[in-house]
């Protein structure tokens, strides 16, 4: 969930704390999208973030709203068994492997209050690579136990500019049709990050995803805007 911002800064920096290190924050989103489908039907949401780092080791929970029907269904505001609440837990550990290459391994578990039968739990691993203290560079696999096996991947390059930082992310989702009508989600994003402004945590950007089975055909394209507030 690229949307936790003191989280991100955490692992960004590859921070081996000497220390136990909590964290929380607040965020709006003009709409909650992962990994190229929209969670809140186009809607904004609303997440609350609380967390811990020590050493290598880190964990965080959010709390945000959704809008989801049941599996299999185009989401819709108004379906009877629509799930409207998300909890998502993850931790793992994050380090250096050896000058300039880091990794980011870890397990996340999904929590749904209105249907638990939606619950799942997903194991990711990443390797980070940087360039100087700028630019850097990152390839994440996801391996989820809806079907035992690994399913998404997303690889993502960044750039800091003192002032502001820029990023380009592109991935391959293929259990789309947990959120949507879609198998396999093709997506990419471009987006803009300052904390100048007011001491908040301000992201701008624009993202699209494709069909890859119908001739890479436009699923989903909205603008980014997201506003945090870390304590």
């Amino acid at each position: 969930m690229k949307k936790i911002i003191l989280t991100l800064i955490t692992l960004s920096q590859l921070v081996v704390a000497d220390e136990l290190i909590t964290n929380a924050s607040t965020i709006f989103l003009n709409d909650y999208v992962n990994r190229g489908v929209s969670k809140t039907a186009l809607n904004p949401a609303v997440q609350g973030a609380v967390g811990f780092n020590y050493g290598y080791i880190y964990t965080n929970l959010i709390g945000t709203n959704v809008n989801i029907t049941t599996q299999n269904s185009t989401i819709s505001t108004t379906a009877i068994n629509s799930v409207t609440s998300e909890y998502y837990l993850y931790g793992g550990l994050v380090g250096l492997l050896a000058d300039g290459v880091g990794f980011n391994v870890g397990y996340s578990w999904y929590f749904y209050p209105d249907e638990r039968a939606r619950e799942y739990g997903e194991a990711y691993i990443g390797f980070i690579k940087r360039f100087g203290l700028a630019l850097r560079t990152d390839l994440t696999a996801f391996y989820t136990t809806l079907t035992n096996q690994f399913s998404d991947i997303e690889s993502k390059i960044s750039y800091d500019f003192g002032y502001f930082g820029a990023s380009l992310k592109a991935g391959r989702n293929y259990n789309a049709i947990r959120y949507s009508d879609y198998t396999i989600v093709d997506y990419t994003s471009f987006s803009i990050m300052s904390s100048y402004f007011l001491d908040l945590d301000i992201t701008l950007g624009y993202r699209m995803s494709f069909n890859p089975l119908d001739n890479y055909s436009t699923t989903y394209e909205n603008y980014i805007l997201t506003v945090g507030k870390g304590f």
